[in-house]
């Protein structure tokens, strides 16, 4: 892990995942990239040239503005804290996020995304919208999305989810990697149901592989896969979730209404994804 991007909208949200990422980069000497995109607003074109090149104008030095107050503002709170000689970049870019996000990972050679959610209409909820060039869907590099209002402070256990595929493997060493460098012990959960049935053996390698992580494997026999996490959330204590994203859907349930239920059931902690 050398840079960390973090995408902002300037929100307390995105502030609280700033802060994460200034001291997930101290413990891994590395640095953070904070990337924050804008669009120009639509002008009709009747109103004169003129007048969209002065408007144009003033939204480049509102938005330049309102970074140079956030920036002033995060590193007061940096310093607060005790992260001030972490290597902090600023980029400000006029476009869409997840194409700016994309763009900034292969431009800065990104290698991890500190990403915050804040409600029904953040930037989290345009990135996981129906754009198949999606950051958390088609990327390739591990996004942790903070949701708003989980706890960030005094982690004691990671989880990570598997169906103990090959592919998972690597996933699964950098989460255990993460729990190393944050001092926490890790969990890892397999939902035993008639979708995912897995030999012996393979469970058996995975003990041996990992034995010397000292990892507790957890099974839950829920047929329903959501309800086994939830379930592993809940009785493990389980403080961020590390998972392999295979499909839109069921990433996208994580964190919006069961349609199975009455009330809405929000995944309440850090969910760290690798791309399979």
């Amino acid at each position: 892990m050398k840079t960390i991007l973090v995408p902002t909208d300037f929100s307390d949200a995105a502030n609280k995942a700033s802060l994460f990422a200034l001291k997930l980069a101290k413990k891994n000497q590395a640095k953070v990239l904070l990337l924050h995109s804008y669009n120009l607003p639509i002008i009709d074109v009747q109103s004169g040239v003129l007048s969209a090149n002065m408007l144009y104008s003033s939204v480049d030095l509102d938005e330049f503005e309102l970074f140079k107050e956030n920036n002033k503002k995060l590193s007061e709170l940096a310093y607060s804290k005790g992260l001030e000689d972490v290597k902090i970049s600023h980029k400000i870019v006029l476009g869409e996020l997840n194409v700016s996000i994309n763009q900034c990972v292969k431009e800065e050679l990104v290698d991890f995304i500190v990403m915050s959610t804040s409600g029904d209409h953040d930037w989290f909820s345009r990135v996981m919208g129906t754009n198949t060039d999606s950051v958390i869907l088609t990327g390739n590099v591990p996004t942790l999305v903070l949701p708003d209002g989980c706890n960030t402070e005094d982690w004691e256990t990671i989880g990570f989810t598997t169906r103990f595929k090959e592919t998972d493997k690597e996933a699964f060493v950098n989460t255990i990697d993460l729990a190393n460098k944050l001092g926490c012990t890790i969990k890892c959960l397999h939902v035993v149901n008639s979708a995912n049935k897995v030999s012996d053996e393979i469970i058996n390698s995975w003990k041996e592989n990992f034995e010397s992580d000292k990892v507790h494997f957890v099974f839950d026999t829920s047929e329903n896969v959501m309800d086994g996490i939830e379930n592993f959330i809940d009785n493990h204590q389980i403080h961020l979730l590390g998972m392999v994203t295979y499909k839109r859907d069921f990433f996208t349930e994580l964190f919006t209404k069961r349609l199975t239920q009455k009330m809405t059931h929000r995944v309440h902690i850090p969910i760290l994804v690798h791309h399979a």
